[in-house]
């Protein structure tokens, strides 16, 4: 397996300017992340760079599929989950979401990446009621 290294840059408004945030997994192909886990990354990052225009639909589908060589369908589906509205889940889809949050949790924990962390709390709400 190979390491999968990417870089996302951020510009935060309060005058910090750039941060250069590196994600390393050691040891795993990007293609073993779930697709959920690897679109709520980026969105984490997304929204806290103070971006709105991420849309559900087959053009952002699209480019994220360029990035992550994953599914245009699943991460489309992904998309829906975290932006769209409030869906009626299984409690097995709810354990498998929960599983992915869990993932991307101990990720931004490496990264020290606490406004990652307190999106991701104030977003899990939606998935396990």
């Amino acid at each position: 397996m190979r390491n999968w290294d990417f870089y996302w840059i951020k510009y935060l408004p309060n005058g910090n300017g750039w941060i250069r945030c590196k994600m390393k997994f050691l040891n795993a192909d990007r293609n073993k992340m779930h697709t959920f886990s690897q679109v709520l990354i980026f969105y984490a990052f997304y929204k806290t760079a103070g971006l709105n225009a991420l849309h559900c639909n087959d053009k952002t589908a699209g480019q994220l599929m360029k990035l992550f060589g994953k599914d245009q369908g699943g991460i489309k589906d992904s998309l829906q989950l975290i932006i769209g509205p409030k869906q009626e889940l299984s409690q097995r889809f709810r354990t498998e979401i929960q599983n992915r949050f869990n993932d991307v949790y101990t990720i931004f924990e490496e990264l020290e990446f606490s406004e990652g962390i307190r999106l991701l709390r104030s977003m899990e709400t939606k998935f396990l009621e």
